[in-house]
């Protein structure tokens, strides 16, 4: 299992630790930590850090500190670093600009295909794009189930959220 939660731990250790904690066993392996650096986008990051992969973290010893994007993307590099058959994303790009988002989620597509992919969101638009089977919950009960166009046409409440959501993007 990969797993993301809404409140991630952020280290205040080095990037490759950060990142390894996911499959600890290949904590000293350059080729299994830089291709999920990769994949998560965050190249620019590591090129700018003083001391690659041990460059440590955070701001207590003196370490680099982060934006809590930058963050989030180590949080998701850690969940991609144990090659899972099962993977739970709590709210995986709650930090993230729109760019960032769009290419984290077109990564998520391709990573759980023939996986199984559980991802927790409050932002409807993230699942729209991703066309996936969508479980609607209210109060703790399952309300609904299907794909983004399913639930429009059969589920009033997630209607109601879509829209809400819809028309708060562009309130100036």
């Amino acid at each position: 299992m990969g797993i993301l939660f809404q409140d991630f731990n952020k280290y205040e250790l080095s990037l490759r630790e950060n990142i390894a904690f996911g499959d600890i066993s290949n904590i000293e392996k350059d080729e299994y930590i830089l291709p999920v650096i990769n994949k998560v986008n965050l190249n620019s990051t590591f090129s700018t850090l003083q001391n690659g992969l041990d460059s440590k973290l955070g701001s207590w010893f003196g370490g680099t500190q982060l934006s809590a994007g930058q963050w989030q993307k180590i949080a998701l590099a850690r969940a991609f670093m144990k090659a899972a058959d099962f993977y739970i994303l709590d709210e995986p790009t709650s930090s993230l600009d729109p760019i960032s988002e769009n290419e984290i989620y077109s990564m998520l597509t391709d990573l759980c295909r023939n996986k199984i992919g559980i991802f927790i969101t409050h932002r409807i638009s993230d699942l729209k794009r991703m066309n996936t089977r969508i479980v609607v919950l209210k109060e703790g009960m399952i309300i609904g189930a299907g794909s983004h166009y399913d639930l429009m046409r059969d589920n009033d409440f997630y209607v109601e959220l879509y829209n809400s959501q819809e028309k708060s993007i562009f309130v100036m």
